[in-house]
């Protein structure tokens, strides 16, 4: 396939290509349904079509899922795209307890999770390590077991990144 033929795509055709491509780089379990945000954009020489989940849960004594993969079809060789993924082990990964999504947006004052956020929640014995990632910041915290309070709360601003000027547009 060319890559003329991958920029005329519609979003849901990039997702079958990626899915395809995601398995032919020995993903077999790879499945769309195990993430709640996937997005496909282009600049032109590139399209990306990204797969993140919006909540991560592991489980005490278990190995993080894998929670975000990105397929790159380049111009320069549309026939070979790359893939990135994050650390971790599989695609599918347990739901997060409601009872304790319920509670960190309780404790954090919020009635819903942002369409920007994506969260990861690590059991420990008495705590949860909850991290809460979107592209302007990062919030990481405690959820202490017993209490089902916060603590140990950092904040950082993330800096645009400023080798990035390639004016990715979205594909609907």
């Amino acid at each position: 396939m060319n890559f003329p033929e991958i920029l005329k795509m519609k979003k849901t055709q990039l997702i079958k290509l990626a899915v395809e491509k995601a398995k032919n780089f020995g993903y077999a379990d790879f499945n769309p349904e195990f993430f709640g945000s996937i997005n496909a954009k282009t600049n032109g020489k590139q399209v990306l079509v990204s797969f993140r989940k919006k909540i991560n849960f592991t489980p005490l004594f278990r190995k993080p899922a894998i929670s975000s993969v990105v397929v790159c079809f380049d111009k320069e060789s549309p026939d070979n795209p790359s893939m990135t993924t994050s650390w971790g082990k599989g695609f599918e990964s347990p739901k997060a307890p409601k009872g304790l999504v319920e509670l960190i947006k309780k404790e954090l004052g919020i009635k819903e999770i942002s369409e920007d956020d994506f969260w990861t929640i690590k059991e420990e014995l008495f705590r949860y390590k909850v991290e809460i990632l979107n592209d302007s910041s990062e919030d990481w915290f405690d959820l202490n077991k017993l209490t089902g309070k916060i603590s140990e709360r950092s904040h950082a601003h993330l800096a645009p990144n400023p080798f990035s000027n390639d004016n990715f547009k979205e594909i609907k």
